[in-house]
């Protein structure tokens, strides 16, 4: 029984994982993580598949007139997203703030635990408000409402690793947190799109309401499980110098070395930050016209079992890296890794255009999986070793803001993806807009990891 019950523990507690160590096991990573899983299962299956239908019904059933011009699917599309995205960068610094500065008796997890618990909850109840949306004002609220309750729990969260793990870590612990979220990404947006793909509005509308349901009943599992953990979990040990720990408390290349070090400049965290929106401009410009790029070039009759393969290559490519690549970091550095990143990125994107069959594209898409990984596990590494801890919920939820300015970037590719096609038919170019905006995403993908590995460097 006594065995048992110190398994329970184990399971549960950081604490028996940590005793008088700095370094955290395995299984300590993975109770800070696993909520990710569930909320980047929601993300994915709405951005990348639910909306897309969403939207698709709107624009069947009702004339869209905004400011008197008529969006087409992809205006719609971008510019829901857009509005989610503003919620973004407004709320998650904001709760990140909050709980930075907040008085707690205790530790600091005592003041991220509510935030994270009522909006994660809340990110579960709105969630089942999208089966009741069906136009296109209903859709844009819901959406809000959903990156409002999420990112009232992300600002917070953003903190975990930097209350929780040392820096001789973080990679690792970085590269177990995006493989939740890679994990949670591939099997609800798998799951999701598999049940979208036999949806009907008319002949089987109840699919959505499965599709729906598996992202909310995914997001409480995990989050449970996440909150449970938390409510016994300690912050990491006091870093100051100490015999017993010397070794484990060396300083590693990319890391930082905290309290001893130089706190690094300001400048290169926001360098740091605007890299990140062109990483992010690069992916969501693709994800957001993911399921249109396979009907219009692709040719797919039903694009969603297309999208079904493409989302199992990213994720394999992903998974594969991920880990590796947060643990590698936290003994080689993070700038040649994240300078492969941008590379491999580049190559998988051009490749894009030079295929144009289902079977085909999951090998670029498993290449482009392989930078995601890379810059996904790294990056956070690096964001974590370039803010204070004593405002890391803050800083760290600046990720919002440049996440907004990504997205205006690459999202609003979808005003302009139309015109470039009919313009480029002229000329005998099919898809000149689909084109264009591949090539500008793997251009950008080498430049953003240029200035990560310069800002590496300058450390």
């Amino acid at each position: 029984m006594a065995t048992r019950r110190a398994h329970i523990l184990r399971l549960f507690d950081v604490r028996a994982h940590v005793g008088h160590r700095i370094s955290l096991g395995s299984e300590s990573l993975f109770n800070l993580s696993v909520y990710a899983f569930g909320m980047a299962g929601v993300w994915i299956a709405l951005g990348s598949v639910v909306l897309q239908f969403k939207i698709l019904d709107i624009v069947e059933n009702e004339s869209i007139a905004i400011l008197g011009l008529t969006l087409d699917k992809n205006a719609l599309l971008a510019l829901i997203s857009l509005a989610g995205l503003g919620v973004v960068a407004a709320v998650q610094p904001i709760a990140g703030l909050i709980s930075d500065n907040l008085k707690s008796p205790t530790q600091s997890r005592s003041k991220r635990l509510p935030f994270v618990a009522v909006g994660l909850m809340g990110m579960c109840i709105s969630t089942l408000m999208l089966g009741f949306a069906t136009s296109f004002i209903m859709v844009l609220a819901v959406t809000m409402l959903i990156q409002l309750m999420g990112n009232i729990a992300q600002g917070p969260a953003n903190a975990l690793i930097i209350d929780h793990v040392s820096p001789t870590d973080r990679g690792r612990a970085s590269g177990m947190l995006n493989l939740m979220r890679l994990l949670g990404a591939g099997f609800v947006g798998v799951v999701v799109t598999q049940l979208m793909s036999l949806y009907d509005p008319v002949i089987a509308p109840h699919w959505m309401w499965y599709a729906v349901v598996v992202m909310a009943g995914t997001l409480l599992a995990t989050s449970a499980y996440t909150l449970l953990a938390l409510r016994t979990s300690p912050e990491r040990p006091d870093e100051r110098p100490n015999p017993a720990n010397a070794s484990q408390t060396a300083p590693v290349p990319g890391a930082a070395t905290q309290p001893t070090a130089r706190a690094p400049k300001r400048t290169l965290f926001y360098g740091f930050l605007a890299a990140t929106a062109l990483l992010l401009a690069a992916q969501s410009s693709i994800q957001i016209n993911a399921l249109f790029f396979l009907q219009d070039v692709v040719g797919l009759d039903n694009p969603a079992q297309g999208a079904n393969v493409i989302i199992v290559a990213i994720v394999i490519g992903a998974a594969i890296t991920v880990y590796p690549a947060g643990k590698m970091s936290d003994r080689v550095g993070r700038g040649p890794i994240l300078l492969a990143a941008g590379i491999i990125g580049a190559v998988g994107m051009a490749m894009l255009l030079m295929f144009n069959s289902l079977a085909t594209l999951a090998i670029p898409a498993v290449t482009v999986g392989m930078s995601v990984g890379l810059n996904l596990s790294v990056g956070l590494a690096l964001a974590n070793d370039l803010v204070k801890r004593t405002t890391a919920a803050r800083d760290l939820g600046l990720l919002g803001l440049s996440s907004l300015v990504g997205a205006i970037a690459g999202r609003s590719s979808g005003f302009g993806i139309g015109l470039f096609n009919s313009r480029g038919q002229e000329f005998g170019f099919d898809h000149l807009g689909y084109d264009l905006l591949i090539g500008m995403a793997s251009i950008s993908l080498l430049i953003a990891g240029i200035v990560l590995y310069l800002i590496v460097r300058a450390r």
